[in-house]
């Protein structure tokens, strides 16, 4: 078989469509994902006490969801999250 230079101009074109599809297809496996927490789990331990609350507003206090006041002891505790909003966890 004799190879001429349309026969390699044409690989080459062919090549590169498939290369950039494959260069796209490693980018995209290579982004990080990002992950959806449902829960939020805590333990805590304080010198004196300590309050948490969970907010979607950061100038906002929000709601309670941990307390505790011995310093002997850990706490601990969870809180279920919003999917999909930026919340703040406020202590």
């Amino acid at each position: 078989m004799v190879i001429n230079c349309k026969m390699i101009n044409r690989l080459s074109e062919l090549a590169l469509p498939v290369f950039l599809a494959f260069i796209f297809a490693i980018a995209l496996l290579a982004m990080p994902q990002r992950s959806q927490a449902t829960t939020l789990f805590f333990n805590a331990t304080c010198d004196n006490a300590f309050y948490m609350y969970i907010s979607t507003n950061p100038m906002d206090t929000g709601t309670q969801f941990g307390y505790g006041n011995d310093w002997a002891k850990t706490y601990s505790g969870s809180v279920a999250l919003i999917p999909g909003v930026t919340q703040y966890l406020h202590v």
